[in-house]
């Protein structure tokens, strides 16, 4: 399968951050002044939607900046064992064990962990049938993504007219916003931030992957107070907009 390489930041940029009205009621008392300056988070970049509006609402209570770097699951360590200043990390449970086995989070525990579910997105007003008769767009196995969208897909018995593969889902998810493509595979927590799109159908836990998420702070964060953003994220507030979102909180 041919590696689709679209550029997809100009889609994330017209990801909506607005804080959903009915979330603010009655999280005024939760919210408090913190020492910090602006923060540095790197997510893994099927999260970027839904963290730029956690960021959005945490600026709106706290007045912190939290500057959001999405970044491919297979690339994050790379990217902090060069040293870059990051000051926190969300991303994959499984992920986050090999960060913190060499030495680049903070001790655990961490906070979280939450799960995302993985989905057969459309656009609104579209049908499954409808949406696997044209193209699908997928990330290709073997990408830093860390998905097998082909196998994922035949394992599932969805069966696409054609697949077009990508690098990961946030690639997927700007094509199918553009209307370029008739559906993806997607996370359900990027479905939840774009308003143009839908769930069409969820793909089976039993051959999704391990898709726990958790958040830490960094081994090399200099900037004080970067916990206070972990904080925010365990408040009800914070709580009920990860779940609105698309996460499922785990005990």
């Amino acid at each position: 399968m041919g590696l689709s390489r679209r550029s997809w930041l100009g889609g994330m940029m017209g990801v909506p951050l607005l804080v959903p009205s009915a979330l603010a009621a009655g999280h005024a008392e939760e919210a408090s002044v913190v020492d910090t300056t602006d923060l540095a988070l790197a997510c893994a970049s099927g999260l970027g939607p839904l963290m730029q509006r956690a960021a959005e609402a945490f600026r709106e209570q706290i007045g912190v900046r939290l500057n959001v770097f999405p970044i491919n699951p297979g690339l994050l360590l790379q990217q902090l064992q060069r040293e870059v200043q990051i000051d926190l990390v969300i991303t994959r449970y499984a992920d986050m064990e090999a960060l913190s086995a060499k030495g680049l989070l903070a001790p655990p525990p961490y906070t979280g962990p939450w799960r995302d579910r993985l989905v057969i997105a459309a656009r609104k007003g579209i049908t499954l049938q409808t949406a696997l008769g044209g193209g699908v767009a997928v990330p290709d196995a073997g990408t830093a993504a860390g998905l097998d969208g082909p196998g994922i897909l035949a394992k599932a018995g969805f069966r696409a007219r054609s697949l077009i593969g990508v690098v990961d889902t946030a690639e997927a998810a700007a094509m199918l916003s553009a209307g370029t493509v008739n559906a993806a595979l997607l996370y359900l927590s990027e479905v939840r931030t774009d308003m143009l799109l839908t769930e069409v159908a969820p793909v089976p836990e039993a051959v999704a992957p391990d898709l726990r998420v958790a958040a830490s702070v960094t081994a090399g964060a200099r900037r004080p107070n970067p916990q206070a953003f972990l904080q925010f994220l365990l408040t009800s507030y914070g709580r009920r907009m990860l779940v609105q979102n698309g996460l499922e909180e785990l005990a």
